[in-house]
C-alpha cells in the first residue's frame, strides 16, 4: 500500500475514478487509512445519491443523518453539512413531527454530532419542543470551555435522567463533577440508576435503532452504560442521598415511585431502579449490600418493595455467600429500624419461593419484630389488587408449616381478625375455611369425650 500512497495525486485520483463498483472501492478503502479518506467520500456519495434517487432527497438526508448519529461520527456529519443539501440540517427532521435534527442528535446521544450542527447553525425549537429540560444540555453542549465551577453539573445530571452515556463522558470529560448534589440533595449517579420510565417517545427512537422489540433492554443498557461511566470517573458508590424527606415504607409501597427513604445509598437506589447490570457492578466495586439507608432498610429490602425478583435473586444468593462463611442465619434483619427480618418482608410481598427457602432452611415461622408482628401479618397487611395470588399462596406456606394465626403484636392485632376481614377473597376463604375446620375438630374432639357419671 505504500506504492499507492506514494503516487501523484493526479494519477492516485484516476486509478479510484476507475473503480466503479462500490464493493471494490469499499474493499480497497480498508486496505489503509490514507486509501479510507481518499475513498470515503465518494463511496458515501454513491450511496447517497442511490437513495435519493429511489427515495428522495429528504428520505435520503435523513437516512445517513441516523447513520451519523447512531455511530456519532463527526467525518459523517461534517461530510453531509458541506454537501448542497446540508442547510437542510437546520431545518425540521423529516420522519419526525415537531423534532429538529438537533433535538434528534442530543436524545440520541450524539455529542459530537450536536457540535457539529451548533456550529452549523442549528437551533432548537422551543415552541415544539416536548423536552424542555433539552435546552439547559443544548446550552452547555454549545458553551465553550468554561473554568466556572459547576457550570456543566446541572447538564450532567439532565444527561443522566435521559440515560445518555456518551453525553455524559463527554460533560465529564469537560470537567462536570459527578459528585455534586442538585438543589433536591440528587447527585448525577443517583439520577443515573434510580427507578423511571423511558423518556417521551424513546420507543420511537428504539424503532429508529431496529430495537423496537427490545425498549426495555435498550433502556437498561443506556442506565447501566452511564452508570459506568460515571464510576470511571470517580463518582461515589457510597454517596447517600440528601433530601429531607421522610418516608416509612409498609405494603402500601409496593412497586410506587413515590416510596423514598431517607438517606438512600447509591446500592439503595440502584436496587430499586430495576437494572440487575448496575447492582452487580456496585457489588464488583465492593460496596455493602448490608450497609442500611437511614431508616434501617438494606438494599435487598428496596429491590422486594418494588418487585425486581432479578436483583432480590442475585443479593440474596450474595448474602447468603457472606452468611454460610460467618455461619450466621439467613434468615438476616433487612429492615434495622423495625428489626424485620428476610422472612417478615417476603411475606409482606408475597415472594413465596423466598419464603419456602428460609422455611426449608430452618427460619422461625413466628419470629418477632421489633413491634411484636410475626410473617403472617405482614402478608395479612397487603392489598395492593394485583398481589391477591401471591399472599395467597405465601398464607398457604406458612400454614402448612404451622404458622400461628392466634398470635397478636403489640398493638393488640390478632392475626385471625385481618384474616376473616381482609379484602382479598382468597385470604377471607382460607381462613373461613380453616375457621370451620377448627370448629369440627372440636366438635369431634369433645364427642369423644366420655361423659361424666353421677355420683
Amino acid at each position: 500500500m505504500c506504492g499507492f500512497d506514494d503516487l501523484p495525486t493526479e494519477v492516485f485520483e484516476q486509478i479510484i475514478g476507475d473503480v466503479k463498483n462500490p464493493q471494490d472501492l469499499s474493499s480497497l478503502s480498508r486496505c489503509s487509512r490514507g486509501l479510507y479518506w481518499a475513498i470515503s467520500d465518494k463511496l458515501f456519495t454513491m450511496a447517497f445519491d442511490k437513495r435519493a434517487a429511489s427515495k428522495g432527497i429528504d428520505h435520503a438526508v435523513s437516512h445517513v443523518f441516523m447513520h451519523t448519529v447512531k455511530h456519532d461520527s463527526q467525518h459523517l456529519i461534517q461530510w453531509l453539512m458541506f454537501r448542497q443539501h446540508g442547510p437542510r440540517l437546520r431545518g425540521p427532521f423529516p420522519l419526525m413531527q415537531s423534532f429538529t435534527f438537533l433535538h434528534y442528535a442530543l436524545l440520541q446521544d450524539a455529542p459530537k454530532v450536536a457540535i457539529q450542527l451548533l456550529k452549523h447553525g442549528s437551533d432548537l425549537d422551543e415552541d415544539a419542543a416536548l423536552y424542555p429540560d433539552l435546552k439547559s444540555l443544548y446550552i452547555s453542549v454549545a458553551r465553550p470551555h468554561s473554568n466556572s465551577l459547576g457550570a456543566l453539573d446541572g447538564a450532567l445530571r439532565i444527561a443522566c435522567s435521559y440515560a445518555l452515556p456518551r453525553m455524559a463522558e463527554y460533560l465529564l470529560i469537560r470537567g462536570a463533577d459527578p459528585n455534586t448534589y442538585s438543589a433536591f440533595g440528587f447527585a448525577a449517579i443517583h439520577i443515573a440508576v434510580r427507578k423511571r420510565v423511558p423518556w417521551a417517545q424513546f420507543k420511537m427512537f428504539a424503532r429508529f435503532e431496529g430495537q423496537q422489540d427490545l425498549e426495555t433492554a435498550l433502556w437498561n443498557a443506556k442506565i447501566a452504560r452511564t452508570a459506568q461511566v460515571l464510576i470511571r470517573f470517580g463518582a461515589d458508590s457510597n454517596l447517600p442521598i440528601q433530601g429531607s424527606r421522610s418516608h416509612s415504607c409498609g405494603p402500601k409501597c409496593w412497586k410506587s415511585l413515590a416510596c423514598c427513604p431517607k438517606e438512600q445509598r447509591v446500592l439503595h437506589v440502584a436496587a430499586g431502579g430495576g437494572s440487575l447490570a448496575v447492582v452487580s457492578m456496585l457489588v464488583k466495586q465492593k460496596v455493602s449490600f448490608f450497609q442500611a439507608d437511614g431508616e434501617g432498610n438494606l438494599p435487598l429490602f428496596h429491590a422486594m418493595v418494588q418487585g425486581h425478583d432479578e436483583i432480590v435473586t442475585f443479593l440474596i444468593e450474595q448474602m447468603r455467600r457472606v452468611q454460610r462463611r460467618r455461619k450466621v442465619s439467613t434468615n438476616a434483619v433487612i429492615c434495622k429500624s423495625t428489626q424485620s427480618t428476610l422472612l417478615h418482608i417476603a411475606c409482606r410481598f408475597g415472594y413465596s419461593d423466598v419464603v419456602s427457602a428460609l422455611i426449608k432452611g430452618g427460619a422461625d415461622v413466628n419470629v418477632e419484630d421489633g413491634l411484636g408482628r410475626r410473617p403472617i401479618h405482614e402478608a395479612l397487611g397487603q392489598c395492593a389488587p394485583d398481589m391477591e395470588d401471591r399472599i395467597v399462596e405465601t398464607l398457604y406456606l406458612l400454614s402448612e408449616n404451622d404458622a400461628s394465626p392466634d398470635v397478636v403484636d403489640c398493638s393488640g392485632t390478632r392475626a385471625r381478625d385481618l384474616g376473616e376481614k381482609h379484602i382479598f377473597s382468597g385470604v377471607r376463604a382460607l381462613f373461613e375455611y380453616a375457621t370451620m375446620a377448627r370448629y369440627e375438630w372440636q366438635r369431634l374432639t369433645e364427642s369423644r369425650q366420655p361423659e361424666k357419671t353421677e355420683m
